[in-house]
């Protein structure tokens, strides 16, 4: 796979992809947005819609559900795998808005989203 640069539209199709083939996590629709700052492109938005039918990733075509606000530094080290989103969370480097209720209906997944992005991660450039 050729180098995909971190949160464009390539990487945004290529993790659609990859995420495809997940069964469906929810009985309703969940729309998850990521707003990133600071990038080199500067704020970034995408969204993950979680089921009913399957998960997708793309970019936003109506208001979240809920929205994770996040730098770009710390996005680029979790798509590497380096430290815990939840870490992030609890520590406020994460901040979270919207419904974060909905998610409690939610199935757990059989197959981590690390294992199912894992060869997009190793494709993935962060740099410009």
């Amino acid at each position: 796979m050729d180098p995909v640069p971190f949160l464009s539209s390539d990487w945004l199709a290529a993790t659609d992809e990859a995420v495809s083939a997940l069964p469906a996590l929810t009985t309703k629709a969940i729309s998850i947005e990521f707003l990133v700052l600071d990038g080199p492109q500067g704020a970034t938005r995408h969204h993950f819609t979680l089921g009913p039918d399957r998960i997708r990733a793309h970019l936003p075509s109506s208001a979240p559900t809920m929205t994770f606000t996040l730098t770009w530094d710390l996005a680029v080290a979790l798509n590497q795998g380096d430290g815990s989103a939840l870490a992030a969370i609890l520590d406020g480097r994460i901040r979270i808005d919207g419904d974060p209720d909905a998610l409690l209906d939610h199935k757990r997944p059989r197959v981590k989203l690390q294992d199912v992005l894992g060869p997009l991660r190793a494709a993935t450039a962060t740099r410009p």
